[in-house]
């Protein structure tokens, strides 16, 4: 796959700083597709409210 390289760039515009994040290849075992990738991203980055 071209472009692919088990990692995401993070940027953050307020605090004007980025870090690369690597993804786990079970995430990519379990979530097909980009679409599956962006599910599994919202699901880390937003936990339930209580």
């Amino acid at each position: 796959m071209k472009g692919f390289f088990g990692k995401i760039l993070n940027i953050d515009v307020e605090k004007k700083k980025f870090f690369s994040e690597e993804i786990p290849s079970s995430v990519y075992e379990n979530y097909l597709g980009g679409k599956g990738l962006c599910s599994w991203l919202l699901l880390k980055r937003n936990k339930p409210k209580k």
